[in-house]
């Protein structure tokens, strides 16, 4: 479809279309018919350009990566690692990727993911964790699209989204790390864990603790679960609730940062790991070969996470069809001197 066919179809002029389909001009149409022109030009497949047919080439060849805003999440290893993996295999297979981010997810969500997105011809969505609405709202989006599986809301699952969804197995990933402390002879384990209620990640993992636990016909003991923020000093303030008479004897931590902050916290306390006190982390980062103890982790297999998405959208702009792919990879336990060996009178 050229401009003419799309300004007589919505009863306005090409100058009209023209301007609401520029980022530069954008601002000049009102916003209530900029937006039914951009969501019939999307619709349509229609490319602004006067050359739209090496324009459509080229918007099949670019993929936008949407990330959260945070600032954990460019300083982080998490996201590092999934968008390196992202740009190798980009590169291989000649496709031009970018990054946006995308703040407000309360309002105008589909719009919103449509300007961050405007030209390319796939979209990955690594960012926050979408609301009920948004993942209805996700239905309007006519371009591939492959979501990262911690972004679900809590109450649902891969296939209540009309996009792909990869990720990680995190139920195993929490029963590989309390099976292991249970084997061990720990009881009393404690859990600091990412605020369930918001990340997909940090509900399925309690899923999966609880598991092992009911395995081992071991309590688990909601005061020995917290909530905190993914960083280092929510590591030692989480030491601080669970030191003193009754603390306990092992700790499974959101993520390796976490977990180096409560061992500093119990070190400064005179409790030491792992003679004292066990720790397994997550995500087998840098940082849990590099620290002494080495910390024992669940390693997430980024780097195939990353492949994965690039892998999906790419197909998927090759063959022309809507067809859903969901990914779930399975984490590995990475076992080092951090959580140490069988605890004296463990069964």
């Amino acid at each position: 479809m050229d401009i003419v066919k799309l300004a007589k179809k919505l009863q306005v002029s090409t100058a009209t279309v023209s301007r609401a389909l520029r980022p530069e001009t954008a601002h000049m149409v009102r916003e209530p018919l900029r937006r039914r022109i951009q969501e019939t030009a999307e619709q349509l497949g229609y490319i602004p350009s006067p050359a739209a047919r090496g324009m459509r080439a080229q918007r099949a060849l670019i993929i936008s990566v949407v990330i959260p805003s945070d600032e954990y999440v460019l300083l982080g290893e998490y996201h590092g690692r999934l968008l390196s993996a992202i740009m190798k295999r980009t590169r291989e297979l000649g496709i031009e990727f970018r990054i946006s981010s995308l703040d407000n997810l309360r309002e105008n969500f589909i719009e919103n993911l449509w300007d961050v997105s405007y030209g390319s011809g796939g979209i990955i969505y690594l960012g926050s964790t979408l609301s009920a609405d948004n993942v209805k709202s996700l239905r309007k989006l006519t371009r591939p699209l492959a979501v990262i599986k911690s972004a679900l809301p809590p109450d649902h699952t891969a296939g209540d989204l009309a996009a792909s969804v990869i990720g990680v197995d995190n139920i195993e990933a929490g029963y590989l790390a309390a099976r292991h402390l249970l084997d061990l002879g720990h009881r009393r384990i404690a859990f600091i864990n990412a605020a369930r209620a918001l990340h997909y990640d940090a509900y399925e993992r309690l899923l999966g603790i609880k598991k092992a636990f009911v395995e081992f016909a071991a309590p688990f003991e909601t005061a020995l679960y917290l909530e905190a923020n993914p960083d280092f000093l929510s590591g030692a303030k989480a030491w601080e609730k669970l030191r003193g008479p009754g603390r306990p004897t092992a700790i499974i931590c959101l993520n390796d940062e976490i977990a180096r902050g409560l061992i500093r916290g119990a070190g400064e306390d005179g409790v030491r790991c792992p003679q004292d006190i066990a720790v397994v982390g997550f995500d087998d980062s840098r940082l849990a070969y590099f620290v002494t103890p080495g910390l024992t982790s669940v390693r997430q297999p980024l780097g195939s996470v990353g492949e994965a998405f690039v892998n999906t959208i790419h197909e998927t702009l090759q063959s022309g069809s809507a067809a859903k792919h969901d990914v779930d990879f399975r984490p590995e336990l990475i076992v080092r001197e951090s959580s140490g060996e069988r605890i004296a009178g463990g069964v």
